[in-house]
């Protein structure tokens, strides 16, 4: 098991996008890679997929206090964290990935990677 958890975070006032957003993680994603999926979230009015875990934050407190109350509930070792606005365009390279979770536990003065690409 990869023990990765897929955490998303999003506001609903972004939900025109979701659709969107939810068929190319789907798509270019095998659905064995991921532990489990989060989606932290606002508030729910419309229908998210059923595969992930929603966890509602207050929009009242801080954007560092909202995330807190999602990330305390991800007991997954690793994590890849995306917003709603990155769209993946093509298949995730599982290989890559798993290569940076051995540097990640292999060099404890390591606490993230962060994928870019321009």
């Amino acid at each position: 098991m990869n023990k990765i958890a897929l955490v998303i975070n999003t506001i609903s006032k972004n939900k025109d996008i979701w659709d969107m957003f939810f068929t190319h993680i789907k798509k270019h994603t095998p659905s064995s890679f991921f532990t489990k999926k989060y989606i932290f979230v606002d508030k729910t009015d419309d229908i998210l997929p059923d595969d992930y875990e929603v966890i509602h934050y207050d929009t009242d407190k801080k954007y560092r206090d909202q995330f807190l109350t999602g990330i305390s509930k991800v007991q997954e070792e690793y994590c890849i964290y995306i917003s709603e606005d990155y769209i993946l365009y093509d298949d995730i390279i599982e290989d890559s990935i798993k290569e940076y979770m051995g540097v990640l536990k292999n060099d404890p003065h390591l606490s993230f990677v962060r994928f870019i690409k321009g």
